[in-house]
């Protein structure tokens, strides 16, 4: 990993969670692409970390991903816990790839784990997100 990926990455990511700079927010998605785990690991972080606001983008780079690149969009995408991402990742639950069927059933029970979580930890809000 090269320092300059990581600061680049924190750097998109403070724009994106404190303003919501699509174009950070695309150079994370781009992250989430990267040969570098620690890159990968960092975009992915960043970005369920600033929560709601990351799933349109999510839902945008998924609808033009390349194979490769679904599982860990979808994976991602159901960390968030949104429930209007769920019918965009059920149909990738059937998928002819068997890495990213598995991703999809992946991302369906993270979204209903961090649904489940932010009831917890806030039982008044039940509106889904």
């Amino acid at each position: 990993m090269k320092l300059g990926q990581s600061a680049a990455m924190f750097a998109a990511g403070a724009a994106w969670s404190t303003v919501g700079l699509r174009p950070a927010g695309r150079v994370l998605c781009d992250g989430l692409a990267s040969n570098d785990e620690t890159v990968r690991t960092i975009a992915g972080i960043l970005l369920v970390r600033a929560g709601a606001r990351s799933r349109q983008l999510l839902s945008d780079a998924l609808a033009g991903a390349a194979p490769g690149d679904v599982p860990m969009l979808l994976r991602i995408l159901g960390e968030l816990g949104e429930a209007a991402s769920d019918p965009q990742i059920e149909r990738y639950t059937h998928n002819s790839d068997p890495e990213i069927a598995q991703a999809a059933r992946d991302a369906l029970r993270a979204a209903e784990f961090a649904r489940q979580d932010r009831m917890k930890k806030d039982p008044l809000n039940n509106d889904g997100r």
